[in-house]
């Protein structure tokens, strides 16, 4: 009878949780794509037998809905009163294109979430008092965290295409030695926007 591998008997012993199941869910989905996560593909991730991995994420699409909040948690995000409204902006920008970065496989099911989801609150609750600070209404602090978000969008899956691949004859095709210019100009861009958009008595804290 083979003898199982140190490293095998040590995943095998790990109590199973939803933490862990979802850590190898990004896993495999970073190194064989979104389709490639099933359950049976995730027990043998983990060493378990499918039919374990029920007791905690009920189906596939949950574990999707899952990864989207590993990757929210992820997300650079600092405290509303830390920075200036348009330095914030750009430090979630910047965070938020390196996390598509670091799994470009599965940075569209983020994109597919609406900023409504649960995985997405903390993020966007910041980023409401972020700009509610600066003087923008609600209504506004709303639509400024969905511009910003929507730039950041089309400008990565410009960069890496909806399965993380390159586009290829994209109408604007950047040379990857450009591409951070090209951010950098597109993120102050998004800044200078939404400063036009306070009027004069609004302070931008």
């Amino acid at each position: 009878m083979p003898r199982e591998s140190p490293s095998r008997r040590s995943m095998i012993s790990q109590p199973l949780s939803r933490a862990r199941i979802l850590a190898a869910a990004v896993r495999l989905g970073d190194r064989a794509g979104v389709e490639a996560i099933t359950m049976r593909a995730l027990g043998q991730e983990l060493g378990v037998e499918a039919m374990s991995l029920y007791h905690h994420l009920p189906n596939k699409a949950a574990v999707l809905e899952g990864i989207v909040g590993v990757l929210y948690a992820e997300l650079s995000v600092p405290r509303a009163d830390a920075l200036p409204w348009p330095e914030w902006t750009r430090t979630v920008c910047r965070s938020y294109r390196a996390l598509a970065h670091r799994h470009p496989a599965l940075f569209h099911l983020v994109v597919g979430s609406p900023l409504s989801a649960p995985e997405a609150a903390p993020t966007l609750g910041a980023g409401l008092e972020v700009f509610r600070r600066a003087g923008f209404s609600d209504r506004d602090a709303v639509f400024a965290c969905l511009v910003a978000a929507t730039f950041v969008e089309g400008f990565v899956l410009n960069e890496l295409g909806q399965a993380g691949r390159p586009l290829t004859g994209s109408p604007i095709e950047l040379d990857p030695r450009k591409a951070e210019a090209a951010f950098s100009f597109g993120v102050d861009a998004v800044v200078a926007g939404l400063r036009a958009k306070l009027t004069p008595h609004q302070t931008e804290g």
